[in-house]
């Protein structure tokens, strides 16, 4: 176990919850609070994603098929039961997470984690925050799928030219939504927490005082940018596009970058 992996799988938490209940904050309070930077859990949940599936993987220790039932058994159960849980809700006259109408065929898109268009015409799965399993999920798919070659390296550049593919198609042509939605700069965070777990297997940071300041300019510098971009973009981040995957993206890999260099020199 990383220690310091394992506490930003904490803050990203944190950052989204305050991302979410900025609203009720602000009903209850009578005090705007309104800031954007929450969203960038996210983006930090997803580089460690990349990273410990690498990392955890690394001598293929299982199969494909393997992995993908642990990664289902893992995750769906608990979400299937909390998207089951808002559909009782909705059918019993509440709108939770502003939901304001659904069909069948949501209901099986939103169990399979494939992206749809609900019938209320949000660009959602029914339990709304189950968007980013739907990323998650797609990236364990198209990881399972590159165990065959028994290479990280060459794992990482199949992801990353099947991540960039579909971003340069999604631009070029129109594609289905799901294929639409699954193709945005987003998924190149998974790529990069990946390549810091190839990096990690095959260089050494500089030990002593060199590592630690390494490590902690990263962090500093990855925590700088979010306040900054924040502050000058605000919501032109939000949504999958490019400035979510530069604006969120890059500060995300440079925080977990730190938090590794920082894991190694010993802090």
């Amino acid at each position: 176990m990383i220690a310091n992996v394992q506490a930003l799988r904490f803050v990203a938490a944190m950052l989204v919850v305050w991302h979410h209940v900025q609203g009720p904050l602000t009903g209850y309070s009578g005090i705007a609070i309104d800031t954007n930077f929450g969203q960038a859990g996210v983006d930090v949940f997803f580089v460690i994603s990349g990273f410990i599936m690498f990392h955890t993987n690394a001598d293929y220790p299982r199969t494909a098929g393997q992995f993908w039932l642990e990664r289902l058994v893992r995750i769906a159960p608990l979400y299937w039961l909390a998207t089951w849980l808002v559909i009782a809700m909705a059918w019993a006259g509440v709108r939770p997470l502003n939901l304001n109408g659904f069909s069948t065929g949501n209901i099986l898109t939103s169990m399979a984690f494939i992206p749809d268009l609900r019938a209320d015409g949000e660009p959602l799965p029914i339990l709304t925050p189950g968007w980013t399993l739907n990323y998650e999920m797609f990236f364990y798919a198209l990881f399972g799928l590159t165990f065959m070659v028994r290479s990280q390296a060459a794992s990482l550049l199949m992801l990353t030219a099947t991540f960039l593919g579909l971003w340069l198609a999604s631009a070029l042509a129109p594609l289905p939504f799901a294929l639409h939605t699954l193709a945005q700069p987003i998924t190149l965070e998974f790529a990069a927490g990946a390549g810091l777990a190839v990096l990690m297997r095959h260089v050494r940071p500089p030990s002593g005082a060199p590592s630690t300041v390494i490590g902690y300019g990263l962090l500093i510098a990855g925590v700088a940018s979010l306040a900054v971009i924040d502050s000058l973009f605000y919501r032109s981040l939000y949504g999958e596009g490019v400035a979510r995957a530069l604006g969120f993206g890059l500060p995300a890999i440079a925080i977990v970058s730190g938090a590794l260099v920082l894991e190694r020199a010993g802090h």
